[in-house]
């Protein structure tokens, strides 16, 4: 092992970590592997492989190792090899535009700098473009652009690891989580780049307004004042109050984390919480995880949303609705709409009369709350 090309990545390593919180802690998780069969680096998802030489002889400095560090850093950040077996990509193309997308990142947000000895993909055209809009327009011009010669800036060996279709996706809802853990540590210093694939992953899936508005009607409260009266009440004996157009809704949110849950249902669930606080301009939510009982309730308005972030899920154990509900009564808890997530496997529903409830079951067509409104997921 070539001693000094280790310390150079692993001083690049920890410089982004110093320097790029989020960069630096996604780049801990992958280990430094030195492979002098492949040209420069290479990443498969879990290490970084690299060619001692091109280490310690292409690289002028430790900014330019950083570089390479956070190039194979953001390749598996944006899961850019799964993408393009998932929608079928040309490899060429896709390679240049992974490139273009990541080393654009590099540049805006500072992670080291370009190498000086070899050439990178670069285009300000592209700067803040998505690996999608790339490729395409890639694709678009394909014939007027001298791919040999781009080719040949492509950094790194982009590897495709050797997995099933379930192992991948296990290995991304791994990634995702780790992303959501770096990015909760300072979510100030989460680029937007960042951000907007956050946003994507988490995307909510649920019309939450629509739906809230059809199992309880009182749960859509429009605000009024009497600053300024409504003109249709001039004619009248007595003053009309003015609606005002922000939309409140008063719901609890109850998160089943038995042992039955996975991690990417636990990620799905916190979008669609994600998804109501979006969707309405004032709330109040009451979030807790639950198995057989209830853990971590806690209370979320427009003021302290930000504490979302760094709500802990709880549980793992069995899955029963009946001391949830014992525990509500106990603590006087009658929520105006109960909203409970769910993959459907429950041996006690708990109770059918005491509040308004609504289920979202995930990953089954067959099963049907016995009261309430069931939504399948």
């Amino acid at each position: 092992m070539n001693k000094q090309a280790l310390e150079r990545m692993t001083v690049a390593r920890i410089a982004m970590l110093m320097n790029k919180p989020f960069f630096g802690t996604m780049a801990t998780r992958l280990q430094l592997v030195e492979d002098n069969d492949i040209p420069t680096a290479a990443t498969d998802g879990d290490q970084v492989y690299y060619n001692a030489d091109f280490i310690n002889s292409q690289l002028a400095n430790d900014k330019e190792c950083e570089f390479v560090m956070g190039h194979e850093t953001l390749h598996v950040i944006f899961d850019h090899l799964g993408r393009r077996d998932d929608l079928g990509h040309n490899p060429a193309i896709s390679n240049l535009a992974a490139d273009y997308v990541v080393n654009d990142v590099c540049k805006t947000e500072g992670i080291g700098t370009f190498p000086s000895k070899i050439p990178v993909l670069w285009d300000a055209k592209y700067s803040g473009w998505t690996y999608e809009e790339v490729y395409e327009d890639l694709m678009k011009n394909a014939n007027k652009l001298d791919l040999e010669s781009l080719s040949k800036k492509v950094l790194d060996k982009h590897m495709s690891p050797d997995m099933t279709p379930e192992e991948r996706k296990a290995k991304r809802d791994e990634m995702v989580e780790a992303m959501i853990s770096a990015a909760k540590m300072d979510p100030g210093s989460v680029p937007g780049a960042i951000k907007r694939l956050l946003d994507e992953l988490l995307e909510s899936k649920m019309a939450w307004q629509d739906l809230l508005n059809s199992t309880c009607e009182a749960q859509l409260k429009t605000n009024t004042t009497w600053m300024k009266p409504n003109r249709r009440s001039f004619s009248t004996d007595f003053v009309m109050p003015t609606l005002l157009r922000d939309v409140k809704v008063s719901v609890t949110l109850g998160l089943d984390m038995s042992g039955s849950i996975g991690r990417q249902e636990q990620i799905e669930f916190f979008s669609e919480v994600k998804g109501i606080i979006e969707q309405f301009g004032q709330f109040d939510i009451n979030v807790f995880c639950w198995d057989t009982q209830v853990y971590n309730y806690q209370t979320f308005t427009e003021d302290n949303v930000d504490d979302l972030m760094s709500y802990e899920p709880m549980g793992g154990g069995g899955t029963s609705l009946d001391g949830v509900f014992e525990w509500m009564k106990e603590n006087e808890i009658e929520p105006e709409q109960l909203v409970i997530f769910t993959d459907g496997e429950i041996c006690g529903w708990g109770d059918s009369e005491y509040c308004d409830t609504l289920f979202i079951i995930k990953n089954s067509r067959k099963i049907q709350a016995p009261y309430g409104l069931t939504v399948k997921y």
